[in-house]
């Protein structure tokens, strides 16, 4: 990054202990120390073991999720049964949003009316896929995500693209948000 380039070879003052260092040199490209400077910190890193959180996807169904309904729906138009179908389809890819941040899986349900669960990263437990083999043709499939949560154990997410990948950007964050809040999993053996 440039501002981290900017200050190789500059001698700051830490805002945190007040002592000076010089911020060590590229070994490509020595530079020598300048005059003293003050290196501010922004006012949300003076909370103690603060992260900012930040969104890393938003995803919805995939309309071909539902594509036995669809082509049920267009072949059933004219007896109006058909866009009572369609209708459901559009329901269930719109209303139905999966986000995933730094330190949250956060599911939203609905268009008129709004639910939303919520789980923090560290409580994830486990994520599994599931793919039929037409559903692996057409490249989507259903995850569940098990968690530690007692309002939100179990999050099925339904008719998503690429679940693999999904499943393990899932797993590398909250796998990350427990080693940044110290959990370790434990096993469970029964006799």
């Amino acid at each position: 990054m440039e501002s981290d380039e900017v200050l190789h070879g500059v001698e700051v003052q830490c805002p945190g202990c007040n002592k000076s260092f010089v911020v060590p040199s590229l070994p490509k490209q020595p530079l020598k120390p300048a005059k003293l400077i003050s290196v501010a910190t922004p006012a949300t890193t003076a909370v103690e073991g603060f992260d900012e959180e930040h969104k890393v996807f938003e995803i919805m169904p995939a309309a071909k999720a539902f594509l036995v309904q669809i082509i049920f729906g267009i072949i059933l138009t004219p007896l109006v049964i058909g866009i009572f179908m369609l209708i459901d389809v559009w329901i269930k890819t719109k209303s139905t949003r999966y986000r995933l941040t730094t330190q949250r899986f956060i599911v939203r349900r609905g268009i008129i009316a709004k639910h939303l669960d919520e789980v923090e990263l560290y409580r994830i437990k486990d994520v599994s896929v599931n793919q039929g083999f037409i559903q692996r043709i057409l490249g989507y499939g259903s995850i569940t995500v098990l968690a530690n949560d007692e309002t939100t154990p179990v999050i099925l997410m339904v008719g998503i693209l690429s679940p693999l990948e999904i499943k393990e950007i899932i797993r590398k964050y909250y796998r990350a948000a427990r080693r940044r809040e110290g959990v370790r999993a434990t096993e469970f053996v029964q006799p």
